[in-house]
């Protein structure tokens, strides 16, 4: 039983239908199944993906937060320098302390957990002996001050005070004495006075002064002040951390746990951490905590690409969007929090990541199914063309070598069976068995040719010839047959052709070939001209007949094997494979061949061959 291949007769146009058919079967419903699973999955990948981030950034959100704790409770405890070099003094630790940059202000706590500095001035004891004679000097002074002019009363009581060593006595308030007068005297000179400039001095050293005995901060603030009005700067930081810690000092409570943030009692954004010893409390304004902690977050989540923020968690924990993670008792009523926006784009990327890939995936599943569908379609239709072929072939074999032989046999036959044979028909019949006997012997060549080119065993033996030797080759070969009534065959030569390589039996048989087909495919007044010229670099041999020529659809066409124009000539069309073997010869030849026809009015066959270069 043939097979479906074998039973499949189709033209271009219907090969084309069937294979976007097969396609669409093969390739385009499985692909529409994969994208949909495809988005299935996606979907659910998206939701999982979702999850997991959220769950990812909270845990690193909790990590960083615990970091962050940990890092306030290493702000309260004293660094080794600190706790090994504490200078003497609760002024000079002061300065020492807040050296080390790491808060706003430090306040010095006594052993009850009292301010010792900065304090307000009354915070310190003012009842030594010492104390009571200076106020003594100072009444003096006031009445001094009554009847002689006020500057000189004030260096007066400044010199008794150095001379009976009284320097550091204290007001009723715990002001410093020595202090106040300079500039109660300073405020009474004129610049241009001989002791204004020792005073100013001698001022600025006090104020600069950190040692025993300490100046009140508050009296140090108001005398510094009082030197920049007159063009004497102090240290700024100092100034302000002073500031900042006597503010905190005057309604102090002292935080119960340490290391854990407090906020101070009526500064609303300034906040206390006790040191572990008791001694000590740091003072941050919230900007600078979140100066100190908020790298930290920022150092394991920014190469991220998040955004993290230090915040105040809100009264009544309204919906927010992002994702928060709270410090805990180490900084109460504060959060690390992610921004959602940077969070949601962060997933959104990784889920077009994902979607990208799977979408490649599947365009790679369709490309190749498609590929090999294709494929699989172009092998069919392979499949069936070759079979249709070979039928084909076969038949056009068995039809061409039956009708002579057909003929050669009844003729045969007819002289064997005539016991007195005319001599005249006997010519003429045998005249018709020998073109029969020729006519198959060019089908034998011809498929013997076509065997050796389809194998790759065509072998040439070029040899440096005359063109006119090939032509005389074809024409030979060809002359008994076109000698007939109604052929006109003409043969020009041009004259001195130069040599070319070439194999003379395959370049002949391909003329022979053109020139058999100019007298197939021509009327019954047959005009064949054989043509042998130079044209630039190559030596041309055209065929040019007035048979039925052919339209330009088959120009590109004629060449393949078996392929025959349908409907042209007389009698047999052939098998198709003349002009494959010609182009074949012509190619192995490095040569082309040219095509010139138009239906009704005959064809032109040019076959150029290379000239042979001249020895050097």
């Amino acid at each position: 039983m043939p097979s479906l291949a074998s039973r499949i007769r189709l033209s271009p146009r219907n090969e084309l239908i069937l294979t976007l058919g097969i396609l669409v079967l093969a390739v385009a419903l499985p692909a529409v199944a994969l994208m949909w699973s495809t988005r299935q999955i996606l979907d659910r990948e998206s939701r999982n993906l979702r999850v997991d981030y959220d769950r990812l950034h909270r845990l690193q959100l909790q990590a960083a937060s615990l970091e962050i704790a940990n890092r306030i409770r290493a702000l309260a405890s004293p660094t080794p320098e600190e706790a090994t070099n504490t200078p003497p003094g609760v002024g000079r630790r002061f300065l020492e302390l807040l050296g080390s940059g790491k808060a706003d202000s430090v306040l010095i706590l006594d052993e009850q957990g009292r301010p010792l500095y900065p304090a307000p001035a009354w915070a310190i004891s003012a009842s030594r002996p010492d104390d009571d004679a200076a106020l003594k000097q100072l009444m003096a002074l006031w009445e001094e001050v009554a009847t002689n002019a006020p500057a000189e009363g004030y260096l007066q009581t400044l010199r008794v005070l150095k001379a009976e060593k009284l320097g550091a006595a204290r007001t009723l308030s715990g002001r410093l004495i020595v202090p106040s007068l300079e500039w109660a005297a300073l405020s009474m000179m004129d610049p241009g006075h001989p002791e204004y400039r020792s005073t100013l001095d001698s001022l600025d050293r006090h104020v600069r002064d950190y040692s025993d005995p300490l100046m009140p901060a508050g009296q140090r603030l108001f005398l510094r002040d009082r030197l920049r009005s007159v063009g004497i700067d102090g240290p700024a930081s100092a100034e302000e951390a002073e500031r900042l810690g006597l503010a905190a000092a005057i309604s102090f409570r002292r935080p119960e746990i340490p290391g854990i943030l407090e906020r101070a009692r009526d500064m609303e954004s300034v906040w206390m951490l006790r040191s572990p010893e008791g001694t000590a409390v740091w003072l941050f304004r919230e900007e600078r905590l979140r100066q100190l902690l908020e790298p930290l977050a920022q150092r394991s989540l920014a190469p991220q690409g998040y955004t993290v923020a230090l915040e105040r968690i809100p009264k009544g924990t309204p919906e927010r969007n992002g994702i928060q993670s709270p410090i805990g008792e180490a900084w109460p009523g504060w959060e690390l929090r992610l921004d959602g926006t940077q969070a949601d784009l962060e997933i959104q990327q990784a889920i077009r990541r994902q979607a990208l890939l799977h979408l490649l995936t599947a365009v790679c599943a369709i490309v190749l199914g498609s590929v090999l569908g294709g494929l699989a379609v172009r092998r069919f239709l392979q499949q069936a063309r070759s079979t249709q072929v070979r039928h084909d072939f076969l038949s056009l074999v068995s039809h061409e070598l039956r009708t002579p032989l057909t003929s050669v046999r009844m003729l045969v036959d007819s002289l064997a069976g005539d016991p007195n044979p005319d001599p005249e028909r006997t010519r003429q019949y045998l005249g018709i068995i020998a073109r029969e006997n020729q006519r198959l012997s060019r089908l034998v060549d011809d498929f013997l040719t076509f065997s050796r080119i389809e194998r790759g065993r065509m072998t040439y033996d070029f040899q440096t010839v005359a063109p006119e030797e090939i032509a005389e080759a074809a024409v030979g070969s060809v002359r008994t047959r076109f000698s007939v009534p109604g052929c006109d065959f003409r043969i020009e030569t041009s004259p001195d052709l130069p040599p070319i390589e070439a194999d003379v039996p395959s370049l002949s048989t391909a003329l022979i070939n053109l020139l058999e087909n100019a007298f197939k495919y021509s009327g019954p007044e047959k005009r064949i001209l054989l043509t042998t010229t130079r044209q630039n670099g190559d030596i041309c041999f055209a065929v040019v007949d007035n048979g039925c020529g052919f339209t330009p659809d088959h120009r590109e066409r004629i060449f393949e094997r078996f392929y025959r124009v349908q409907g042209s000539g007389q009698g047999s069309a052939g098998v198709g494979l003349g002009l494959h073997i010609v182009k074949s010869i012509v190619e192995a030849h490095r040569g082309r061949i040219e095509v010139d026809s138009t239906p009704g009015h005959g064809s032109r066959f040019a076959i150029h061959i290379p000239i042979t270069p001249p020895n050097p």
